[in-house]
Parts: C-alpha cells; structure tokens; sequence
C-alpha cells in the first residue's frame, strides 16, 4: 500500500513532475508577472503537511507573482493534493491552476473523464500551456472560480488559497456549492482541518457535521502519516473553532 509520507514516494512524484515539465535545475521562464524557477538543492527549514521538517530536497520547481513565492512543489505539496488526487474521477472542477502539479496528477486517470480549471490569472494558464501544452481531457478557463454557476462535477477541488484554513475556505465552499451541483467538495488543507478539530475537541463524534468525504481522507492522511517509514512529530493548527462556527451557520458571517 502505498503511503504519500515515505520518502521513495514524495521522490518518486517530483521526479515525474520534473519529467513531465522538461524543467532542469537552474532553468527559469517567465510569462508576463509569473516566473518558474527549478531549484537545484535546498537545505534547511522545509515542512511538510501537518508536521514540522529540517531537510533536504533538490531538483524541484517554485512559482512566484512579481517575485513573491508562491508555490513550490515540496513535501508539504505532494503530500496535501494526494488523497484528493486519489479519490478525483468522472467530470472534476479545479479552483486554481498553479505550477499544475494537481492537474498533471490526474489527468492520465482512467476513473476522469474531464477537468475544467478555473484561474484569475492569465499568466498562469499560458505558462502552463507552455510547460505541458494541451491534453485532449483539459479546459481552462480565465475566470473567478467564485463566480461560476449552473455547473456539474463529479468532484470539485478549490486550491487559490495562499495559506491553508483561512475563512475564505468555508465562505467558497457554500458559494460554489450553492451556485453549482458538486458531488464532492474539497478544499486544499481539508483534512488538516478535520483533524484539527478532533484534536481539539478530542472526540472523533465532532466531525460528524462535516461532509463524510473529508472525513474518510483525514482518516485515512492521517494514519499514513502515523505509520510512515520516518517519524514526525505532527504538528496540527492549534484552533479552527471559528471555522468551524462559519460552517455551522452555513457560511454565513
């Protein structure tokens, strides 16, 4: 079985992204205000998802707007799109194009028959059609992700935030949902959240409101995370109580 926390797998996934984008170390393009860079070693302060790392890790792409940082796959980006990867199938709705590590993920997958991307950034969509060019399952759309309506996805995924579990992530969910039939919604970091609540609540009951979608992928991070080859120490966000108070009057502030 495969678990995302062990190291072979995080290597495995950013070597065939490197593959997939042609990208060598020390390459850089840019496109308008949006520059790709390939890294060539890094060494230092570089968490993953919910745990806390000093480490090495080479050969890897970063993103920036106007020279701000802001994306970069690393452990922390291979480890939180996994599960969502995982469970993406039939017609799939993507808030957010970024370096494109999720859409690349997805699209060989027999179980997915489409996927529509929505990105604010035009920028950002010629780079990537640059980068990976077009794929016969692929739409993307220049647009607010907030403002689509009338459409239908198997599974819908909103990763336009630039820090995980930020209010806005509750706000877009009723939103989108209201505006849109969606089977299944996820948001980047939402098991992290999930699992921020049982924490704090220390009962496994206190989940219950939420979507059973998300809950089956904290479960199932989760225990990946505890039983991966290196030992972590996990480290969660301390309070989501006011999240979890927007989602109980239904994204109403």
């Amino acid at each position: 079985m495969v678990n995302i926390f062990n190291e072979a797998q995080l290597e495995k996934r950013k070597k065939t992204f490197n593959q997939n984008s042609g990208l060598k170390p020390g390459d850089k393009m840019e496109v308008g205000n949006v520059r790709i860079q390939q890294v060539e070693k890094a060494e230092g302060r570089l968490d993953g998802y919910m745990y806390n790392d000093y480490r090495k890790w080479d050969d890897f792409p970063v993103m920036l707007f106007d020279d701000v940082l802001v994306m970069s796959v690393t452990p922390l980006e291979i480890a939180s799109h996994y599960k969502i990867i995982e469970k993406a199938k039939g017609k799939v709705g993507v808030g957010g194009l970024g370096l494109g590590y999720f859409i690349q993920n997805i699209l060989h997958k027999k179980e997915v028959e489409n996927v529509t991307v929505y990105e604010n950034n035009m920028d950002v969509i010629l780079m990537y059609e640059k980068l990976f060019g077009i794929h016969r399952k692929l739409k993307l759309c220049h647009g607010d992700v907030g403002e689509i309506t009338g459409k239908t996805f198997d599974v819908f995924y909103c990763d336009i935030y630039p820090v995980r579990l930020m209010e806005q992530v509750i706000l877009d969910y009723f939103k989108i949902n209201k505006q849109n039939c969606i089977r299944e919604y996820y948001f980047w970091g939402v098991e992290e959240f999930v699992m921020s609540v049982v924490a704090r609540e220390n009962n496994i009951d206190s989940i219950r409101l939420f979507p059973n979608c998300w809950n089956v992928i904290a479960v199932e991070l989760y225990g990946d995370l505890n039983s991966s080859s290196k030992s972590r120490k996990i480290d969660l966000k301390a309070d989501c109580s006011e999240l979890v108070e927007l989602f109980e009057k239904g994204g109403e502030q």
